[in-house]
């Protein structure tokens, strides 16, 4: 296996791909996707600060802490030069959801792996990130342990099956009640 690159922080401007995007923007056709490499590790925290753009704009960006790893691909699309960091900065809204699986974990951590890339489009800068989840992010699952509870009641155990609601009769009603005979 080959020895990482280990850099300050993993992100697609470390990372060395937001040149290949430019060049792929350039090229493609809108509508068109390209993956340049894939980001992999384990989050245990979050870290938030501010920007202040060269217009004056001020932005808010989120990063992981954590373990990460980094493979980006050469120009054949085959995976080449392996970072690793202890930040990350993930395109897209995807940190959403990894953070969102680590303030739900009991571990305090959660482990994602996923490809990024660029798909072209007519917005003001031609392109936007997309990833594309090689593993979903791990986790503690709020609804986990009702979802396998109910699959396993499901598809293990038919007579574990809900029964059907019973009819009830009520006044001069002359429904049936399961298990009662016609009147």
């Amino acid at each position: 296996m080959p020895i990482a690159n280990t850099i300050r922080k993993i992100s697609v401007k470390t990372l060395g791909i937001a040149p290949s995007v430019r060049e792929f923007r350039r090229t493609g056709k809108i509508g068109e996707t390209k993956y340049f490499g894939v980001i992999y590790g384990r989050a245990g925290s979050t870290r938030t600060g501010t920007t202040t753009q060269p217009d004056g704009k001020v932005s808010t960006w989120t990063s992981l802490i954590g373990q990460f790893e980094a493979t980006v691909y050469d120009d054949a699309g085959n995976p080449g030069k392996i970072f690793n960091g202890a930040e990350c900065f993930i395109p897209g809204n995807f940190e959403r959801t990894v953070i969102g699986k680590m303030t739900t974990n009991e571990a305090g951590y959660v482990d994602f792996a996923f490809e990024v890339g660029a798909l072209i489009n007519d917005s003001n800068i031609g392109f936007e990130y997309v990833v594309r989840n090689l593993l979903a992010p791990k986790g503690v699952d709020p609804m986990s342990e009702i979802r396998d509870e109910m699959l396993r009641t499901l598809t293990g155990n038919q007579q574990a099956q809900l029964p059907a609601p019973e009819t009830t009769a009520t006044g001069d009603d002359k429904k049936l009640v399961k298990g009662d005979k016609k009147r």
